[in-house]
């Protein structure tokens, strides 16, 4: 909304830029697998908290990941999800989710308080 977009193109090349990494960490999840230091260090991360994420998402289910995405990073939550037991179906469409509900909310505040700048 900065370079001039209206709110509708600020929220929708947002989401965009945003999700684009999940479907490509989600697909090249096996290939990452393969570098060593890499593999090894996401083994030890699933070891040291792997199992508390999986009790939080099957007691909050879809609501953690459409709060957490925006949170946490989109990057981290498709590197993430699929060693927690996250479908990467079910982790693209809240990802999703949570990212647009997000975009909206930020765009409705930035022209809420446009306007009422604006007034002033």
């Amino acid at each position: 909304m900065a370079l001039g977009l209206d709110a509708v193109s600020a929220v929708f090349w947002g989401v965009l830029g945003n999700f684009a990494p999940i479907p490509l960490l989600l697909w090249g999840y096996d290939r990452l697998m393969q570098i060593p230091q890499l593999r090894a260090s996401l083994l030890r991360l699933e070891k040291r908290g792997g199992q508390r994420v999986r009790e939080v998402l099957i007691r909050y289910g879809a609501w953690f990941l459409i709060l957490m995405t925006p949170l946490l990073g989109n990057w981290t939550v498709a590197i993430v999800g699929p060693f927690t037991g996250i479908l990467p179906r079910q982790l693209l469409v809240f990802s999703l989710l949570g990212i647009t509900l997000y975009g909206v909310a930020t765009a409705a505040a930035i022209t809420t308080s446009m306007d009422w700048f604006s007034a002033a």
